[in-house]
């Protein structure tokens, strides 16, 4: 899947990098995080401008304000956690002239398979892919983004639990009640 992990130790040492103003630092982080929150981004709107375009004013934000940032543990969770907010935020106001309001609670999360997770999917079953696909659509969009952000982002919990704007059990519960969901669909076949 491209997952990186960084230990905490390591991600400290580039934040304190990019805070003190190391362009190549932060052009490192860019590179290392654009694609995967652009994938996340995609997922919570489907309009790849409006997706580009926070992406780039959140790199943009978090450089012009770099000194004044606090520390961050997790680079990944930091900006999933910033670029969630900020794309919420523009939807709100993009969507304002078409709706009333758009609720943190109330959006449709887009899941779909990687090309890797087809590829290996053809060499397995084409009934149990259309299976598991099936089975993820019949999921809440918050089961699918807690079950995306656990599984595909490698984030904990507490850090799920914060980007979703929940408590941790409710995380939890999302994440469990979404898989037992999965487990259902593959025991009735």
């Amino acid at each position: 899947m491209g997952k990186v992990n960084y230990s905490s130790e390591e991600d400290e040492k580039l934040w304190e990098a990019f805070r003190r103003g190391s362009e190549e630092v932060f052009s490192k982080i860019y590179k290392q995080h654009f694609p995967s929150l652009f994938n996340y981004g995609i997922k919570l709107c489907e309009d790849e401008d409006l997706v580009k375009d926070n992406l780039q004013e959140l790199f943009l934000t978090i450089w012009k304000n770099r000194q004044n940032l606090g520390d961050a543990y997790s680079i990944r969770f930091y900006l999933l956690k910033s670029f969630k907010r900020k794309l919420l935020r523009a939807l709100k106001n993009h969507k304002r002239s078409l709706t009333n309001r758009i609720d943190e609670n109330h959006y449709n999360f887009y899941f779909e398979f990687s090309v890797e997770a087809k590829e290996m999917d053809l060499e397995r079953s084409q009934e149990q892919f259309l299976l598991l696909k099936n089975g993820i659509n019949t999921l809440t969009s918050r089961q699918k983004e807690a079950i995306y952000l656990k599984f595909y982002n490698g984030l904990d919990y507490g850090e799920i639990a914060e980007i979703m704007s929940i408590n941790i059990q409710s995380t939890r519960s999302l994440v469990y009640e979404g898989i037992k969901g999965l487990k259902n669909i593959f025991k009735k076949k």
